[in-house]
């Protein structure tokens, strides 16, 4: 008689029965995850179209209470044209910092100058307010920098995203530029400036300074000048950032990569398709201005133009606010072929120009 009990072995998976079991959890991720992904990617696309809707509307109701929009254009100049602040409103200084002109006031950027008409009166900047900061983060953004590095002027950064007007280059968290043609305030000169520099507005009203007629003044930061509200661009994505050696430092400030604003500036110059001037089309056939277009933001595969080579831009999209206060994807399919930039205007004057 055995003195032991006998225990019976609990049974246990086989190899080839794990390896099954591990092929159909494998199976089942590579099912689910391009499903959460595009779940994802979808949810981030709505929140920015959203951020795009309030920087729209706050937009609107500043011009409705101020007669502008805000301004692109450096303090200098606006000082100039608005030295009470009665059009475009100023802050205060930080402490230590310069007084360059001596009136002890700075001009707000532009996402700054829409706080009050969002809602929110606590913060002096955009970067400072706790309710409003992630209204101008694109959630699908991957090009924010580290703020703490240190950002020098006068050549192309590939550390930053640069708001126009008075940031003493220093970049910003922020994924959305305006529409220069429109947002940027004419000096006593009777010429349209974004930061200092000269635009060219296509279809413009000509202006002697010019001297030529295909080009022009800006809106002035006026809404009611816009022809088409309903085409045209007020706020969108924008800003690129570009490996050093990519990058070639053409002079102007207002065509760096990473400089949150978008234009028509002197497109003409460039050829390419006429129908297109004016219009988004026209500025992803400019090598000046195509690249700061984001088109992989919210789409995998799409790349922008390369500097000097239109052809390299393909596929993608961009979310835009228009001056109307509607927001929509546009999407972009290759330089030959630009699908919906074509009806996205960027002049805000008539069209087409012949």
């Amino acid at each position: 008689m055995n003195r032991y009990p006998h225990h019976s072995r609990r049974p246990g998976f086989t190899l080839v029965e794990l390896l099954v079991v591990i092929g159909i959890i494998a199976l089942l991720v590579s099912i689910l995850l391009p499903t959460l992904s595009r779940a994802r990617a979808s949810a981030n696309n709505v929140k920015c179209l959203s951020n795009l809707r309030q920087i729209a509307t706050g937009s609107i109701m500043m011009h409705e209470e101020r007669g502008v929009i805000p301004t692109l254009t450096d303090d200098v100049i606006v000082k100039q044209v608005d030295p009470s602040g009665k059009r475009w409103p100023y802050r205060e200084l930080f402490a230590g910092e310069p007084d360059t002109d001596g009136t002890g006031k700075k001009l707000l950027d532009p996402f700054s100058m829409l706080l009050p008409f969002l809602g929110d009166t606590s913060a002096r900047t955009f970067q400072e307010s706790e309710n409003f900061t992630e209204a101008f983060l694109c959630p699908s953004d991957l090009t924010q920098p580290d703020l703490d590095e240190n950002v020098t002027g006068g050549n192309v950064s590939t550390t930053g995203l640069f708001l126009p007007a008075n940031t003493n280059n220093a970049p910003v968290p922020a994924s959305y530029g305006f529409n220069a043609d429109i947002a940027s305030t004419i000096g006593e000169n009777g010429v349209s400036y974004i930061g200092a520099s000269f635009l060219g507005v296509i279809n413009g009203p000509v202006d002697s300074d010019y001297g030529e007629t295909a080009v022009g003044q800006g809106a002035n930061c006026k809404l009611v000048k816009v022809e088409d509200a309903t085409a045209t661009m007020l706020v969108a994505d924008a800003g690129t950032l570009r490996p050093a050696n990519e990058i070639q430092n053409n002079g102007s400030f207002q065509d760096k990569p990473n400089m949150l604003a978008h234009m028509t500036n002197y497109m003409h110059f460039n050829g390419g398709n006429a129908n297109y001037w004016g219009t988004l089309a026209g500025v992803m056939q400019t090598g000046w201005l195509g690249w700061k277009v984001p088109l992989d933001r919210h789409s995998d595969g799409a790349s922008n133009a390369e500097w000097l080579d239109t052809g390299a831009a393909q596929g993608g999209s961009i979310n835009i606010a228009f001056v109307d206060g509607h927001a929509e994807n546009v999407k972009f399919k290759d330089a030959d072929n630009p699908a919906g930039f074509e009806k996205v205007k960027i002049t805000p004057w008539e069209l087409p120009l012949n």
